[in-house]
């Protein structure tokens, strides 16, 4: 699906993003914890949501101001990430976005870009 004009010249909206930040929460799942092996640390996977705003580029009218919910992969069976601390290892972060494929992206798109 190609939503981008194939030159300046016809094209009739603008997009803008936010930052992603966290969505919903989708799924919380134990993942070992290697200081403390008895009790497991929790990570939950959130959609990944972004601010849209969208103008009519002949107008500058802005014609959607919405929240967009990316979708994807959670609770994978190794996690990784990266620990900040160099003294021990504290495990992974307790919100952690999905990771989304080729198709989630233009998916959680879609019902704003086809209006």
């Amino acid at each position: 699906m190609e939503w981008r004009a194939p030159d300046a010249a016809q094209a009739v909206l603008v997009v803008c993003l936010g930052e992603p930040a966290d969505g919903t929460a989708l799924h919380t799942c134990p993942y070992e914890n290697k200081m403390m092996p008895n009790f497991p640390s929790n990570v939950t996977f959130h959609k990944i949501a972004v601010a849209l705003k969208a103008y009519e580029l002949r107008t500058g009218k802005p014609v959607v101001d919405t929240k967009v919910e990316i979708g994807g992969a959670s609770c994978p069976k190794v996690l990784r990430y990266r620990s900040y601390s160099h003294l021990a290892d504290l495990g992974p972060p307790p919100d952690t976005p999905v990771t989304p494929t080729d198709d989630d992206v233009p998916a959680a798109f879609a019902p704003v870009i086809q209006k």
